[in-house]
């Protein structure tokens, strides 16, 4: 367990400076888990007709993992797990010369694999590894001479994760490894990952337009949610944020929806500045509806500036945020 335990120290310490993350981390995650191991035999020699060995079969288990997301369904992890100690002892008959021998073996594995992963719901996945691992044995026996040996073997995994937020997931797993001491080895776990980076930002449909026209209408209406702002802001105030609670769990009750999200200015200011603000106010809402477990590929976001202003003088019912809901 101590190699183990190093391990995970440098996991955490770089967990708890995610808020850092830069563009560079995005798609890279770190998690661990923890379990019970089923090793089939861990007897270490042959046994006569007179022998009886008497060996621990599971004990409880560790890791810790990270990996990279390559595209939305395909990564590559890596993983060092303890598998845990496990003991046997063989039974002779009492005349023989040997009549206690024992064994401790404690079991390590390093893994690579190739993980896949499928969506079952907006937030619940379905995921499969597959890979090689590099097993190392640290031995106690008077059954052999050997104090430690290793030996590779191929290893696969399915499992479920359930993304909390888009940076925390929760999954069970059952992993199977083919060559563990001669025989097959098998790890069920609990565990949980912490993906780094902001959530998918939105498709943005800029809209420029020579002659102020209306948007287009959304195909059906079924509510609509009006978010005003301060002259020059664009971040959402504890009012929005209430407005969009509500609106996200109307959101994930009708996941058959689609989410139009349109951003104005008023008419004061330059008009390529007032674009971008209505770039950033469009964004922001659309990130935050991203971060209440809306999939960001409902989430349509665009931006007009002050196209709707009808002068220069500052006005808050043109600083808005319209939110339409409408059938796919």
């Amino acid at each position: 367990m101590r190699k183990v335990t190093i391990i995970a120290s440098s996991v955490f310490m770089a967990l708890s400076s995610g808020a850092m993350a830069n563009d560079w981390y995005d798609g890279v995650y770190v998690g661990a888990k923890m379990g019970a191991s089923f090793i089939g035999d861990t007897c270490l020699t042959d046994l006569t007709d007179f022998e009886k060995c008497d060996d621990d079969d599971y004990d409880f288990g560790a890791g810790v993992f990270g990996g990279y997301d390559f595209t939305d369904n395909w990564a590559l992890e890596l993983g060092a797990t303890d598998y845990g100690d496990f003991s046997s002892s063989i039974q002779s008959p009492p005349l023989m010369i040997q009549n206690n021998l024992h064994s401790d073996v404690e079991i390590h594995g390093y893994s690579a694999t190739v993980r896949y992963n499928h969506d079952l719901t907006e937030n619940l996945d379905i995921y499969g590894r597959l890979g090689a691992s590099y097993m190392d044995y640290d031995i106690n026996s008077n059954m052999i001479s050997k104090s430690s040996d290793n030996n590779w073997t191929a290893v696969g995994a399915i499992g479920l994760a359930y993304n909390v937020t888009h940076n925390v997931k929760l999954q069970a797993e059952y992993e199977y490894l083919d060559d563990v001491l001669d025989d097959s080895g098998h790890f069920v776990s609990l565990g949980f990952s912490f993906t780094f980076g902001d959530a998918p930002m939105p498709p943005v449909i800029p809209v420029i337009v020579d002659e102020p026209d209306e948007p287009e209408e959304p195909e059906v209406v079924l509510t609509d949610v009006d978010l005003y702002y301060d002259t020059d802001h664009y971040e959402l105030t504890e009012l929005h944020k209430a407005e969009l609670d509500n609106l996200s769990i109307y959101l994930l009750d009708n996941p058959d929806v689609l989410v139009d999200i349109s951003g104005y200015t008023d008419g004061v200011g330059h008009a390529d500045y007032n674009l971008m603000l209505s770039k950033k106010r469009a964004v922001s809402v659309a990130r935050y509806l991203s971060y209440k477990g809306i999939h960001p590929a409902r989430l349509i976001a665009k931006y007009y500036g002050e196209q709707n202003a009808e002068n220069d003088v500052p006005d808050q019912s043109q600083r808005v945020v319209t939110i339409d809901i409408r059938n796919k």
